[in-house]
């Protein structure tokens, strides 16, 4: 398998200390491989897992595109969906959780909880778009996965905007937000797609 190439590494170095940043043990499908993925790396250990707990609120998803969700996964099969829900509990069950949000945020006890680790990445795998809210708690920053590329893509599931649109390309980015001697989010690397033409998300995703 080819990924299997990417979870090993030759150096000599420390593992890099992780945490992630959760809505809680439910994660979309490609989260969860994500998490897998960190889990079978040779450099890196998983440390931590910080929940949202969610607090904030998250809107619903508008009924008439629920509407056309459910006419597209008829007529479109394609396997599984990477945004599906799944029970990550499994995978987390050994890692060190905490919950950290408030009314007002991150809790001063949370954030003194993940510094004293010293991560050198925190992870953000969070339903929303608000990486911005976590204060500089590691090395590297907090990353995040952006669909659309490196800037918000003003909302909606990810890969159906480039359809709607009739883009012909569907890109994403990985962001790091507060890492050492920076100012604002890095674009680390950028993968483009060419979008599936059509009417249909289910494809695209």
């Amino acid at each position: 398998m080819l990924v299997s190439h990417f979870l090993s590494s030759p150096g000599d170095r420390p593992p890099l200390r992780i945490g992630l940043v959760l809505d809680g043990t439910t994660l979309p499908r490609h989260a969860l491989e994500i998490v897998r993925h960190i889990k079978a790396a040779d450099f890196a250990r998983l440390e931590l897992v910080v929940h949202d707990g969610g607090s904030r609120h998250r809107a619903p998803a508008a009924w008439l595109f629920d509407v056309y969700k459910r006419w597209d996964e008829r007529h479109e099969p394609r396997g599984e969906d990477p945004l599906a829900p799944v029970d990550g509990s499994n995978e987390l069950a050994a890692v060190s959780t905490i919950a950290a949000w408030g009314r007002d945020g991150l809790s001063a006890d949370a954030e003194r909880q993940v510094r004293d680790l010293r991560l050198d990445v925190l992870v953000d795998l969070r339903s929303d778009d608000e990486s911005g809210d976590l204060p500089f708690l590691a090395r590297y920053g907090v990353w995040r996965l952006r669909h659309g590329g490196g800037a918000p893509n003003g909302g909606g599931p990810n890969a159906f905007w480039e359809v709607y649109e009739a883009k012909p390309l569907t890109r994403a980015a990985l962001v790091a937000y507060g890492a050492e001697g920076t100012s604002g989010p890095v674009c680390l690397c950028e993968c483009v797609l060419s979008t599936i033409q059509g009417r249909s998300w289910a494809r695209n995703r």
